[in-house]
């Protein structure tokens, strides 16, 4: 995944960012992004869990091993269940399976759609944990159908399993997995894949071949504070509040724990030329409550400053390049101080 890819992924978050809500179960699932290990970029329909025993960096958080499409047996068995290969996975991870809206997965083997129930209870009886559910094979007017009847079925099992529903990406956009220290990306566009899947939570899911990822990919992947931000227990999504030089330079900010502090993301995704320097004010940013700000480099836990609302914060990026930054209140402003910044809009977004 090239940053070109990155930017598109960027626009179709920034036209799906609204301000709408919705509800979810409250069953304990996703309350986090998910994170673990998926299968697809690198190895496509190449999958040998035999040969692959270290397929999980366990002990930062990632829980997730997903086989995505290919797992099927090209038939489905006398009762009409799908019906898998065999594979092992390590004890203590949970077990992730691909499947697909339509009457067949995007290689060709048997989907799901008319069969949603049986399916979904077949996945429940096997202990499935995650399901990525894809949308090749059908009519698109088949997903207002096919997504939601899937999630109610897997509803009705009773077994909580986490609904990776592909409908509000597909067909607009794909890119949804870590492809660090996979083939074709430097260090700083891993740099800004990783930095970027923090700030607007989304899942950490790496597709990589585990057994040969270099250290310096590994280590990205293993970063805690990195991984502390997508995993904030806040669940707050990452907001573009600046767009500068026609989307190549965007300020991101996402409040995190404790209470009034924010992650912020500088990324320059500029292919080539020479470092950027840039700045905004805090108030800018919408950090503006606290009368100070103690602001660290979270990849390389280097202290920045401490910095007021009416200054400046200013870094040097790379093309392509990411700062990712954490600013934590150092006290908070009184209650007339507050009332004077009431005019200040919420949404906070500026075209420059």
């Amino acid at each position: 995944m090239d940053v070109t890819i990155l930017l598109l992924w960027l626009i179709v978050i920034g036209f799906y960012d609204n301000g709408q809500h919705c509800n979810a179960l409250d069953n304990g699932l996703a309350r986090t992004p998910p994170m673990g290990w998926l299968s697809w970029e690198r190895f496509e329909c190449n999958v040998d869990c035999d040969e692959d025993p270290e397929n999980c960096i366990g002990d930062v958080g990632y829980q997730y091993v997903a086989i995505d499409d290919c797992w099927p047996a090209t038939e489905r068995d006398h009762n009409g269940r799908l019906q898998p290969d065999i594979r092992r996975f390590p004890n203590g991870l949970k077990f992730g399976l691909y499947e697909d809206v339509g009457r067949h997965t995007c290689a060709g083997l048997p989907g799901c759609q008319d069969h949603y129930q049986l399916d979904a209870e077949t996945f429940a009886e096997w202990g499935v944990d995650m399901i990525k559910f894809d949308g090749c094979n059908t009519d698109v007017e088949h997903y207002e159908y096919g997504y939601p009847a899937m999630g109610r079925f897997l509803n009705k099992t009773g077994r909580p399993i986490m609904y990776s529903c592909e409908w509000p990406i597909y067909p607009r956009a794909k890119g949804v997995k870590l492809v660090i220290g996979n083939y074709g990306m430097s260090e700083s566009e891993e740099r800004v894949q990783f930095g970027m899947w923090a700030i607007i939570s989304s899942p950490l899911l790496m597709s990589v071949d585990l057994r040969a990822i270099n250290e310096r990919s590994k280590s990205l992947l293993q970063n805690k504070r990195v991984i502390a931000i997508n995993q904030d227990p806040l669940g707050a999504q990452g907001r573009r509040v600046i767009n500068m030089y026609n989307g190549m330079l965007q300020f991101w900010t996402k409040p995190i724990l404790p209470r009034g502090s924010f992650a912020v993301a500088v990324v320059y995704l500029k292919q080539s030329g020479y470092p950027l320097e840039t700045s905004a004010k805090l108030r800018d940013l919408g950090i503006y409550e606290a009368a100070r700000y103690r602001f660290t480099e979270v990849f390389d836990d280097l202290e920045i400053g401490i910095l007021t609302p009416h200054e400046n914060i200013t870094c040097r990026v790379d093309p392509p390049g990411i700062v990712l930054m954490k600013a934590v209140p150092l006290n908070k402003r009184t209650m007339t101080d507050r009332k004077n910044n009431a005019n200040i809009n919420d949404l906070r977004y500026f075209e420059v």
